[in-house]
This record gives C-alpha cells, structure tokens and sequence, in this order.
C-alpha cells in the first residue's frame, strides 16, 4: 500500500494513509496543503523507517526528493572519544578544547583523556562548552554521524 508525504510548513514531513478505494488526487486535494511538495510512496522504499526517530528529520525537496536535514536529528547523549575529537578537529575547535582542558585540574585532564564516553550533560564537556564557544548540539550531531 502506498502513502502520500508532503511537506508541512514547518519542514517536517507529513503522511497520510489513503483509505481503500480513495483516490490519490482526492486525498491530495483534501489534505496536503496548496503549493506543498508532495509524493506518492512505497513505504517500503522510504529512506528511514516512518517509525524510526531519523524519521522527523526527512525532508522532501521541492523536485521530489527525500533528504536528510542534519539540523533535525536527534542529538545523541553520548558520544566517544574518537568521535568527538573528529568532530572538533572538523569544526576547527580542537585546539582551543586541548588548550582548554591543559589549564584545568589534573583530574579533569584525567578525565578529558581517559574517559570511554563523552556525555553531553557532563559537567566537563558544559564547561569545556562554555569557555571555548561550542555549540553542543550541533557538534554531538556532527560526532554521532562519525563512524
């Protein structure tokens, strides 16, 4: 069975499961908004899963296609070590992180070096955050897409 996506203004996309026997332009013209995009799919070819989180940050371009928007992932918890280091260096912060983190407490030195995961809430990486300007949703994005 296919389903009707459209985009809603907001960006996020929109699905309707038309009911036996309606017919797909009855259903657009009822329920997908003038001017939206909009597509007629196979769930089964969906990129993600319409169940899936990633689900929500799906876009649906004016020319059909269906893209991802980074902006609207979900923002890991945690990340490792690896991954957040990576994501550092590509946003051009590393340095200022590692300098940073060499004028705190030994402990804390300990803990930016050994640590096996790099929460988001922990109060090194809130800290670290405040005093070198990093946006940390945007780089726990960036991290959790690093493999």
């Amino acid at each position: 069975m296919n389903v009707i996506v459209w985009s809603q203004p907001d960006g996020v996309l929109a699905v309707c499961i038309p009911s036996d026997g309606a017919a797909i332009d009855e259903v657009v013209a009822r329920d997908v908004p003038a001017g939206a995009a909009w597509r007629v799919v196979d769930p089964a070819t969906f990129p993600v899963a319409m169940t899936d989180p990633l689900f929500d940050a799906v876009r649906l371009t004016g020319d059909g296609r269906f893209v991802v928007d980074p902006d609207s992932l979900p923002v890991p918890s945690t990340v490792t070590p690896y991954q957040l280091r990576v994501a550092l260096r590509h946003a051009g912060k590393l340095q200022a992180v590692e300098d940073w983190v060499a004028k705190q407490a030994p402990e804390i030195q300990d803990a930016w070096e050994y640590g096996l995961d790099r929460p988001i809430d922990h109060p090194l990486i809130r800290a670290c955050a405040a005093a070198c300007g990093l946006d940390l949703p945007a780089l726990f994005r960036a991290a959790g897409r690093i493999r």
